[in-house]
């Protein structure tokens, strides 16, 4: 390491990282690596869950571990920006106790800063400046000094060459704020970056308290929610109190247990609404009672270290539960709700690269689906029309209403097909082919034993019922199985099959049974074999139990 410092002493102050203060280097890089690939790991996991409560069919997230990249696909979807925000939002939701324009010292600190900038700069230029503050009372409505309210800073400026604000009031022109509450100021955005870099520089923040903090409002002043026209657009400046020694807020979203999105009863305003934990409720009560007892203070809540909304608080919240709002449209705070309630990413992520399938990738990929799809079909239905004559064909018209069924139903549920939905809808035909093989197989071994066409079919398909619920049972077992525990393309997969079983079964069953039996009351004849198939493996034996030892060989 430079300067002769190890790795260890750098990373052992953090008590998370498990590293001693004279471990060697090689073990804080195993040490780090581990913490490293734990972080990752569980951030691609949040994000699955996230994603999963998007509602996009069948997404598909994979990573890659020794570059730490996640990649995400997502077909058909029609909302990419709430998509990317869903992806990179850590979701680190905060509640702070705050200042007040009006507490005493926030204004002289902002003066006292001003000045001490502007004194440094005017000593490079050789210039001199002088400062007065003169209190007074905000104007009211009519324009005079309203004496009810209580006196706030008015700042003026005298400067032999120059008569105006030093070179951070100066940013703030007019947005500072006169009138009270937790709003110090009101910004335009192209002028956020700079004021940033005068209130982090630590001779600014002598100036003020030391356990104040800046905050910007994650969203600028709208007009909808009553805003002059003078501040319509500006983002608003917060000051919130940290706690002695620490940086962290004194109540975080790990105490969240239910969040969800929902109308305002009396407002109508879109609103995320939270419960908390026990440790999360007795917190929220105490802040809330700290804050209604000093003057019905405002708590600001946070989230990625942007203030969302700082309600003011007139009672005490002692249920457990609280809410936000912040000019929510509901898909929006659907998401909030969606990513609160899963939790917070352990690490920021950020989209390195963005690419989105033009019409003429989808329509190569849609082109090459659907001959899969024909392919499988026309096989299907060749070996069935070929191997069982007329009753393959009514195997066929069951199989196509098996399709139609399939599809209809995913296309209610909005489903995209994707190539694990495909793999899903073959075998689930396949399935279908099975259970029919299975009823035509029944039906000419009853033939074979002297049974007449009518009664070989329905002994057929009444006996064969049991070995087709019992082949399908397993399989939606594992449908089941793959939709409560899978994620992205696994639960899709699962989701398919589960449909396709249903259908199939229906298909094979009923459709088949009611179909032959319609057709043969009509006079009809129909027949399950022709002349090279009807003893084709018939009274075939072969010792497969006996060969058992072959098999093992192969595992």
């Amino acid at each position: 390491m430079g300067e002769g410092r190890s790795l260890a002493s750098i990373f052992a102050r953090n008590e998370a990282s498990g590293i001693k203060f004279d471990a060697p280097d090689a073990d804080a890089l195993n040490s780090i690596r581990t913490l490293a690939n734990g972080t990752v790991d569980e951030t691609y996991k949040r994000l699955k869950q996230r994603i999963d409560k998007l509602g996009v069919v069948q997404p598909n997230i994979s990573l890659d571990a020794a570059r730490d990249l996640i990649q995400v696909e997502l077909p058909g979807i029609d909302n990419p920006a709430r998509a990317r925000e869903m992806l990179q939002s850590q979701a680190k939701l905060e509640f702070w106790e705050t200042y007040r324009v009006n507490d005493e010292g926030i204004i002289q600190a902002f003066i006292n800063a001003d000045d001490m900038l502007k004194a440094n700069k005017a000593a490079v230029s050789g210039q001199v400046f002088e400062k007065d503050t003169i209190y007074d009372y905000p104007k009211g409505p009519d324009g005079n000094p309203d004496t009810t309210q209580e006196k706030v800073a008015v700042i003026t400026d005298r400067l032999n060459t120059d008569s105006v604000a030093g070179p951070l009031l100066s940013l703030f022109g007019s947005g500072l704020n006169g009138q009270g509450g937790s709003v110090l100021a009101w910004v335009d955005k192209n002028k956020m970056d700079d004021i940033d870099s005068f209130l982090t520089r630590p001779d600014v923040l002598a100036k003020f308290p030391a356990d104040i903090g800046f905050r910007w409002a994650r969203k600028p002043v709208d007009d909808a929610e009553g805003a002059t026209e003078s501040l319509n657009g500006k983002f608003e400046l917060y000051a919130v109190k940290k706690r002695p020694g620490s940086d962290n807020a004194p109540m975080d979203g790990s105490v969240v247990t239910m969040a969800r999105a929902d109308p305002d009863p009396q407002s109508g305003e879109i609103q995320v609404t939270l419960q908390m934990n026990n440790d999360g409720a007795k917190i929220w009560a105490d802040m809330t009672t700290k804050a209604a007892n000093n003057g019905n203070r405002e708590v600001a809540i946070l989230l990625d270290d942007e203030v969302v909304s700082a309600p003011r608080v007139i009672n005490p919240i002692t249920g457990g539960s609280t809410s936000i709002t912040g000019g929510f449209q509901l898909e929006e705070a659907q998401d909030l709700a969606q990513i609160l309630q899963v939790g917070k990413l352990p690490a920021g992520t950020h989209i390195v690269q963005e690419s989105q399938v033009g019409p003429s990738l989808g329509a190569d990929n849609i082109s090459k689906s659907l001959t899969t799809m024909i392919l499988s079909v026309l096989f299907l239905c060749a070996f069935m029309v070929l191997y069982y004559n007329k009753g393959g064909w009514v195997s066929v018209v069951a199989l196509l209403a098996n399709i139609f069924f399939i599809l209809g139903t995913l296309a209610s549920m909005g489903t995209v097909l994707t190539l694990p939905g495909i793999a899903g809808i073959v075998l689930t035909l396949a399935a279908a082919v099975d259970a029919n093989v299975i009823i035509y197989e029944r039906i000419r071994e009853e033939l074979r034993n002297g049974l007449t066409m009518a009664k070989a079919i329905s002994t057929g398909f009444t006996r064969a019922l049991s070995a087709i619920i019992d082949a399908n049972a397993t399989m939606l077992l594992t449908a089941f199985v793959l939709i409560y525990f899978g994620l992205g393309p696994i639960k899709g997969f699962g989701t398919v099959l589960l449909i396709g079983i249903i259908c199939s079964m229906f298909t094979a069953v009923l459709v088949g049974r009611y179909i032959t039996e319609w057709w043969i009351s009509k006079g009809r004849d129909i027949n399950y074999s022709r002349p090279w198939s009807e003893k084709w493996l018939v009274g075939f034996h072969y010792d497969w139990i006996g060969k058992r030892k072959y098999a093992f060989l192969s595992y």
